[in-house]
């Protein structure tokens, strides 16, 4: 699995959630000003966060503070950014974006169930089923992916007895 998606929020999520959500004017996030972006984590994340510790626009905090932050703190302010910016509030904010953002907080709040490194020593179609486990819990399908992590243990399982000459029910 990839580290950083066990670290929290990638670049890309952290960028669409700025400029395709919440929105940019002159290099400016949404309607904060500096003392409402100063107001936002008390009152829609409860974090005691100072952005005038960082430097730059509220754009240029918001993304230097979030990309910071540890993963369970990251879905705390995306569920902020929900609660202030509903979905329709303007034609921008979308139920799909929304609702992608809510698993995405979801994700973050889960944290990194498939962490680890694949096997060293495995079939190619095991590792195939282990990146798609991450690609079902990055879609929010967990029940997919449940799906490929029982094919993968099978696979590897199956791997390990032919390796160490085990016959096997191969039908099974």
């Amino acid at each position: 699995m990839s580290e950083a998606r066990a670290a929290g929020m990638m670049r890309k999520e952290i960028h669409r959630l700025v400029n395709l959500y919440i929105g940019v004017s002159d290099g400016y996030l949404g309607d904060f000003s500096y003392r409402t972006h100063h107001d936002f984590y008390p009152v829609y994340c409860d974090l005691d966060i100072n952005p005038n510790d960082y430097a730059g626009t509220t754009r240029e905090r918001f993304i230097e503070f979030l990309s910071s932050r540890p993963p369970h703190e990251q879905a705390t302010i995306v569920r902020g950014v929900l609660e202030k910016y509903p979905p329709g509030s303007t034609p921008l904010r979308s139920k799909e974006i929304h609702d992608e953002y809510r698993a995405i907080a979801d994700r973050l709040e889960r944290g990194a169930m498939v962490a680890g490194d694949a096997p060293a020593a495995t079939a190619d179609v095991v590792q195939r089923a282990i990146d798609d486990v991450q690609v079902q819990l990055d879609k929010g399908e967990p029940t997919n992916a449940v799906d490929r992590v029982h094919t993968s243990l099978h696979g590897h399982l199956q791997h390990l007895c032919e390796a160490a000459g085990i016959d096997y029910d191969r039908k099974t």
